[in-house]
């Protein structure tokens, strides 16, 4: 079976700055060389999480 390699990176995404300085983010995890296109979105996994569902917007 011929099967191409699968590359995956993980990069932090800044979506905003706190008055106290902290960073808003989210991981953002990309997987390339796989057949495709095919795209995944997460948001709000445990609930009270803002980040991910800031990043759909």
């Amino acid at each position: 079976m011929n099967r191409k390699r699968v590359t995956h990176t993980a990069t932090e995404r800044c979506l905003a700055q706190l008055p106290s300085g902290f960073d808003v983010s989210v991981t953002v995890h990309r997987d390339e060389g796989g057949p495709g296109p095919t795209v995944y979105v997460q948001a709000a996994q445990h609930g009270i999480g803002r980040n991910g569902t800031a990043a759909l917007q």
